[in-house]
C-alpha cells in the first residue's frame, strides 16, 4: 500500500485495514470448520433477537425518546449511521426468512418471523437507505422470476412470487409516475428512492459525478495492486475536483464497495472480491438447499450487493456477510 501503516492499522474511525480483514478471515474459517445447521440456526437466532433490540431503540427514535444521532429523519439506531442500520436489518431480514422457510408450515414461525421481518423493514424504510432498498427490490425481482421457473409443483408458491414480482413493479411505476407529487417530496424516503428513478438525479448525483470518476483515475494508476487498505484518500486528494465545493469537503470512500477494493487492491483484489459473491451463488444454488431456501440465500446475496454499489462496508455489516458465507461453506462442505 502507499501507506503500509494505515493499511494495516486502518485508523481510529474506520478499523478497516488488513488487520480487521485477517480477523474475519480467521473468523470465517473457525465458525466455517466448526458449526454445523442446528448451530447456524441458534446463531441467527440469537443475531435476529439482538435485532429486534435494535429495532426497538429504533422505535424510541421514532417516538422522539431517542435522539437521531445522524440527522432529523433518517434512523441510525444504535449504530450511528443510517446506511449502517439498513444493511444491518436487511442481512437479519435474510437469516428470518430463511429460518422462516425452514418451519414454513408451523404457525409460531409464520407469526414470529413474518412480524419481525416486516418490522425490519419498516426499520429500513425509516433509514431512507437507497441503495438498501433498491437491492430489496432487485431481489425480489430476481428471486421471484427464479422460483416461478424453477418450482414447477408448488402452484401457490407460484402465484405468491408472481404476485411479490408485479407488486414490486406496481410500486415502482406508481413511485415513478408520482415522484414530482407533494406526497413523495414531502417524504424523505420516498423522495430518496424516487431520485434513483430519475436518470437527471442520477446524474447529478455526487457520487456518480465524482466520487467514482475519481476512483476510476486511481484504478488507472495503480491498476494491478492498487493503493492499499485505506488507500482512498490519497487518490480523492490527487483528483479532487473542485466542482465539488458545494459537496462534502473529504471522502475516504469511494461509497462503492467494489470500487473501493479495485482501489485498495488492484484487479487481483477486486477478482478476489468478485469471486467471494460467484462461489457463494454456487454454493447455493450447488447446496443441498430446498428450493424455497435456496431463492431466500440469493435474493440475500444479490440485495447485500446491490446495498454495497452506493456505500461502503463496515464491521457490523463484514461480521453477519462473513459469518453468512461460513454457514454456506459449512453446509457444502458436511
Amino acid at each position: 500500500g502507499i501507506n503500509p501503516h494505515k493499511s494495516f492499522w486502518s485508523n481510529f474511525e474506520r478499523m478497516e485495514g488488513f488487520f480487521l480483514i485477517l480477523h474475519l478471515a480467521l473468523f470465517y474459517l473457525v465458525a466455517g470448520a466448526n458449526l454445523v445447521k442446528e448451530q447456524w440456526n441458534r446463531w441467527m437466532n440469537t443475531s435476529i433477537g439482538v435485532s429486534v433490540i435494535v429495532i426497538i431503540y429504533g422505535l424510541f427514535q421514532i417516538a422522539g425518546s431517542i435522539d437521531i444521532r445522524q440527522g432529523a429523519d433518517r434512523l441510525d439506531g444504535t449504530l450511528g449511521n443510517a446506511s449502517y442500520l439498513a444493511v444491518y436489518m436487511l442481512l437479519n431480514i435474510g437469516f428470518a426468512l430463511y429460518l422462516l422457510a425452514q418451519n414454513i408450515n408451523k404457525r409460531w414461525a409464520q407469526v414470529t418471523y413474518g412480524l419481525i421481518v416486516l418490522f425490519q423493514l419498516f426499520i429500513i424504510f425509516r433509514t431512507a437507505t437507497r441503495g438498501t432498498i433498491l437491492g430489496i427490490g432487485i431481489a425480489v425481482l430476481i428471486s421471484s422470476v427464479i422460483y416461478v421457473w424453477k418450482a414447477k409443483g408448488d402452484v401457490v408458491g407460484r402465484k405468491i412470487a408472481a404476485g411479490l414480482l408485479l407488486l414490486v413493479l406496481i410500486l415502482a411505476g406508481t413511485l415513478y409516475v408520482a415522484k414530482d407529487t407533494t406526497f413523495v417530496q414531502s417524504n424523505t424516503t420516498l423522495n430518496r428512492v424516487a431520485s434513483l428513478l430519475s436518470y437527471k438525479s442520477l446524474l447529478n448525483n455526487a457520487r456518480a459525478k465524482y466520487i467514482w470518476p475519481i476512483a476510476i483515475k486511481g484504478i488507472q494508476e495503480r491498476p494491478i495492486l492498487g493503493y492499499g487498505q485505506e488507500g482512498f484518500n490519497y487518490v480523492f486528494n490527487e483528483h479532487y475536483d473542485p466542482k465539488m465545493w458545494t459537496e462534502e469537503a473529504w471522502f475516504d470512500r469511494a461509497h462503492n464497495v467494489f470500487l473501493d477494493w479495485f482501489v485498495a487492491a488492484g484487479i487481483l483484489g477486486f477478482g478476489l472480491y468478485i469471486s467471494l459473491y460467484v462461489l457463494a451463488f454456487m454454493y447455493i444454488w450447488k447446496g443441498s438447499f430446498h428450493l424455497r431456501e435456496k431463492i431466500i440465500l440469493i435474493g440475500l446475496l444479490v440485495a447485500y450487493a446491490v446495498h454495497n454499489m452506493t456505500v461502503f462496508d463496515n464491521i457490523s455489516s463484514y461480521v453477519l456477510f462473513f459469518a453468512f458465507l461460513a454457514f454456506l461453506h459449512s453446509q457444502h462442505a458436511k
